[in-house]
């Protein structure tokens, strides 16, 4: 039997059904070269803010606060300092401890600073593990860094604790005319400003001199931008300084006193009494962006996943999108704070990120509507979904009998 064989030929396409295949074509596959476009994430959703609880102290704070991921920690007027739940507002725990300070967390520790004595709570019952006399009076804020507890006494000491049990690691005498110091601390190193007009680099692991600078009128706490250092001088000018030498890389004036600066990648955010918001380049110092607070900036600012969020009076916290400054909501709280609000930019679903300490002695915890992820509420139906059908009329079919 003979075989056959065939070959299957596509008849040709109409010049209509080839235009349509070119256009479906051109539509799924960007331009040669061409990569598809990138939406930018918006700034982090923090505010709006909702209350998730509100606790009234028996007596007003005496400083502002602290905040882990389990619990917030206040000093009392009462010479006490409270642990509350971060999650439910509930006491947790009081010890008999006064300060004039916020404390500082790390390490499973609440550290206080006393007017005669530093002590280490432990975080999680307030059970006292160690107390340590102190030389001086301590001279202003304490802050835990490296597994170390640093502090400045006056006129002119900074002196490195264990947070284990309180044994001085090391001392280091500043030198030079005395006044008021504000701390801050990077991997390896402490910076440290005095009001007399100085900026000293600390070696963090001996407390060595690594460089100081004089600065007119120094009256913030140093910023840390990486290989930046910038205070605010009284001079109404922000200095940012080479980390490594503490040489000037530049400077910006502004209206007013500076308040303080925050710093992130190469932002980096000024704040001052002229009522403004900055934000500049880190590296040349040139402005990207400025925008006038419906309120005095009271603390320094924060910034963190493309939001800058500056606290005031009134309201309490305003929020801007880091990148062209557009406004990203505000939190209106009723009366001054203790010290700056709480925050925690790690949000997560449902939980507290904010907590506002009030002079008075009212504490709210804050969640993020945002994270709440609230549904529409339900709207009644005016009418029906679907096709009105209308009766057929019965068929006249006799009845079977």
């Amino acid at each position: 039997m003979r075989k056959h064989y065939y070959i299957g030929v596509p008849a040709p396409l109409s010049t209509i059904s080839s235009v349509v295949c070119a256009l479906a074509v051109a539509m799924a596959v960007p331009a040669w070269g061409q990569q598809p476009k990138k939406v930018e994430p918006g700034p982090l959703p923090l505010l709006p803010l909702q209350a998730a609880w509100t606790l009234t102290l028996e007596v007003p704070p005496s400083a502002g606060g602290a905040m882990d991921a389990e619990r917030v920690y206040i000093p009392l007027t009462s010479e006490q300092m409270i642990a509350i739940d971060r999650e439910s507002g509930l006491p947790r725990w009081t010890a008999d401890v006064e300060s004039a300070f916020p404390p500082v967390v790390g390490a499973g520790m609440v550290f206080v600073a006393a007017s005669d004595e530093i002590h280490g709570l432990d975080a999680a019952t307030g059970d006292r593990r160690w107390r340590a006399p102190v030389p001086r009076a301590v001279g202003s804020a304490m802050t835990f860094h490296d597994g170390r507890l640093i502090v400045a006494m006056e006129p002119d000491q900074v002196i490195a604790y264990a947070p284990a049990d309180g044994r001085v690691i090391w001392n280091r005498p500043l030198g030079g005319a005395a006044g008021r110091m504000l701390l801050a601390a990077a991997p390896g190193v402490i910076y440290v400003t005095v009001s007399s007009g100085r900026v000293v680099s600390l070696n963090a692991t001996d407390g060595a001199i690594r460089w100081e600078r004089p600065v007119a009128g120094v009256a913030t706490i140093p910023a840390i931008a990486r290989d930046r250092i910038i205070v605010g001088a009284t001079t109404n000018h922000f200095y940012a300084l080479d980390a490594s030498t503490g040489k000037e890389k530049w400077k910006w004036p502004v209206g007013g006193s500076p308040v303080a600066a925050a710093a992130e990648g190469d932002l980096i955010v000024l704040t001052a009494l002229d009522n403004t918001v900055r934000v500049v380049n880190r590296g040349d110092g040139h402005q990207r962006w400025r925008e006038s607070l419906p309120t005095r900036p009271q603390h320094a600012p924060l910034v963190g996943s493309r939001l800058v969020v500056v606290p005031g009076i009134e309201p309490s916290l305003s929020g801007f999108a880091a990148k062209d400054g557009r406004a990203a909501g505000a939190y209106e709280g009723s009366t001054a704070l203790a010290g700056p609000p709480l925050v925690d930019l790690a949000l997560q679903p449902y939980e507290v990120a904010v907590v506002a300490i009030q002079s008075d002695g009212i504490v709210t915890g804050l969640r993020p509507t945002a994270m709440l992820f609230p549904e529409a509420p339900p709207v009644p139906w005016l009418t029906l979904p679907g096709r009105v059908l209308t009766r057929e009329p019965r068929p006249d079919v006799p009845r079977p009998r």
